[in-house]
């Protein structure tokens, strides 16, 4: 039994290293420097609400001309438009420029643009309808500094406050203010925030112009929703954003985010950063994926309960459709690209009818199972309109600036992006992706590496390991939860469960120590749980009946080196 991914242990902590010994337990102390925690101060701030990083707003870029302007607006009772996106954190980006711009009493109005029919950012027909319903302002969230065209265009008739956090390019729209912590003039401590958050910040400031910043954290809990929805990397300021968020939705008092997670049957007292990543967010994506992202912004922002009711179950169901044309629209992909699997280096297909809203779900579960750069595509009778994922060591967009000459257009960062191009240049297209991922990848170990936290006997994993590494939550990007592994396990008791067997469950024994193992998707190999084997796992706590247990959940493995 070989393992599926490389991996890749941490070197110990040196001792030269300023986090306390004292302090931390020596397990919490080699994880803080894994994470890139250095010194006690960083520790600290670390592992701390109270002291964790929170930085002023007015360090953003253009943040004064953005509020003066929104200000001015809400003086003269002028129509503002929140010109906003179709994905969580645009929808959570839009939610809090609108709540909180209408609790000061504003005219406001959002448009969100549809996924299929219009795509991502400003577009000319949107912004003329919304100077035709007399607005004076529109604010961007999540979008808007790319949109050179578009804003030029009407400059003249509309002003724009444009709020991101994408890249910018070299030209940038000719906006009253562009507030971007990526802005080449920008002193902003901590660049990866996300829309949301930058909305957030926006909002904060204009807050504090008229005296009110306490009342701002109302709406905390929309950028976590954004940060975490849009993996955002949990570290600095994103896990002050995240800790509190989640703190203020455990006591939620919106109607539509507290249907959701009922619906999703989310313990609010466990409620944390996983929960929102698996049962929140895709049920708000779905929306937006298979119908119209307003859908989820009205039940973000709704404040009827009986409303709030039938549009959570309406995303309840969007979910349920996604799930069963992504799983369907896998195996039509899985099928058409079989033969070309261990002959291609990158995995290209498409078909008609396969949604546009569903795409990048079907190119990611591709380029999962193997473990190869990924393109899925939508045809029309003109053109092809792809999303890509990929591995690390292939830059997907990259690839695509390669073809830029013959794409309509394209768009994205490392390890995901889209594109359109006209069907005549599809052939075209394919043949240069698949030699540009030849040239990277042939010859490279296409594995996805572990990191491995620690190498822990059995006999340290304990309940006082799990509450001493929760205390590092909140996990997710860039803060994984904690993986350990063990060597020369020898499995005992080994039992399946689960619908069809799909499961496997089994005592690990070293020396004299045994703890309880979880594989989910091992339940068909069992037979083959027949010798000791090296484990890389994740511990969690299983709560039965007042009782609490230890479990370890397996991400990967093999037989033994250490018989």
């Amino acid at each position: 039994m070989d393992n599926n991914y490389r991996w890749q242990v941490f070197p110990p902590v040196p001792d030269e290293c300023e986090i306390s010994k004292d302090k931390y337990p020596p397990l919490v102390r080699q994880i803080l420097y894994n994470r890139g925690v250095k010194t006690q101060k960083e520790a600290d701030v670390f592992m701390s609400v109270e002291k964790g990083d929170y930085y002023d707003s007015s360090l953003l870029p253009n943040i004064q001309q953005a509020t003066s302007r929104i200000y001015s607006s809400l003086m003269m009772g002028d129509t503002i438009a929140v010109y906003g996106d179709f994905d969580v954190d645009g929808i959570t980006a839009s939610s809090v420029m609108y709540k909180g711009l209408k609790k000061l009493g504003a005219d406001v109005m959002v448009y969100i643009p549809h996924r299929g029919d219009e795509g991502h950012g400003l577009n000319q027909q949107a912004i003329s309808e919304l100077i035709s319903k007399n607005v004076k302002l529109i604010v961007t969230v999540d979008c808007g500094v790319s949109s050179y065209d578009e804003i030029d265009s009407f400059k003249k008739k509309v002003d724009f406050v444009v709020t991101d956090h994408h890249l910018p390019p070299e030209k940038l729209p000719p906006a009253v203010a562009i507030v971007d912590p990526y802005l080449p003039e920008s002193q902003y401590p901590f660049k990866d925030i996300c829309g949301a958050a930058v909305a957030f910040k926006v909002l904060s400031f204009l807050y504090r112009m008229i005296g009110k910043e306490n009342e701002v954290w109302q709406f905390i809990d929309y950028a976590a929703l954004g940060t975490i929805a849009d993996v955002m990397p949990l570290l600095d300021e994103n896990r002050y954003i995240v800790q509190r968020g989640i703190e203020s939705l455990k006591h939620c008092t919106h109607p539509g985010i507290n249907e959701i997670m009922r619906l999703s049957k989310i313990d609010k007292d466990k409620l944390d950063a996983e929960a929102v990543s698996w049962y929140i967010a895709p049920r708000l994506n779905a929306a937006g994926r298979m119908d119209h992202a307003n859908k989820a912004f009205d039940l973000l922002t709704t404040d009827d309960l009986d409303a709030a009711a039938a549009l959570a179950f309406e995303m309840e169901e969007l979910n349920k459709e996604r799930q069963k044309l992504t799983t369907a629209f896998c195996t039509i992909a899985s099928d058409q690209v079989k033969d070309k699997v261990g002959k291609e280096y990158i995995m290209i297909t498409g078909h008609p009818e396969i949604p546009t809203g569903i795409a990048g779900l079907v190119a990611g579960r591709l380029c999962d199972k193997y473990g190869l750069p990924a393109i899925i595509m939508h045809y029309d009778e003109e053109y092809a309109h792809g999303s890509a994922r990929s591995v690390a060591g292939f830059d997907i967009t990259e690839a695509m600036a390669k073809c830029s000459d013959i794409l309509v257009q394209y768009g994205g960062h490392s390890q995901a992006g889209g594109f359109t191009v006209a069907m005549n240049k599809l052939d075209e297209f394919t043949a240069r992706m698949s030699e540009f991922a030849r040239e990277e990848l042939e010859g490279a170990d296409m594995r996805p590496t572990l990191s491995i936290d620690a190498v822990c006997d059995l006999r340290e994993v304990d309940m006082g390991t799990f509450e001493s590494i929760s205390t590092l939550a909140p996990f997710g990007f860039c803060n994984q939860a904690p993986l350990f592994l063990s060597t020369n396990v020898r499995p005992q008791e080994l039992r399946v469960m689960g619908t069809g067997e799909k499961h496997l469950k089994f005592k690990g024994i070293q020396g004299s120590v045994g703890r309880e193992f979880v594989g989910w998707g091992y339940g068909p190999q069992s037979n083959e749980f027949n010798r000791p084997l090296d484990i890389v796992y994740t511990i969690e706590v299983n709560e039965w009946r007042g009782t609490k247990s230890i479990n370890l959940i397996i991400k990967d493995l093999s037989y033994s080196s250490t018989l």
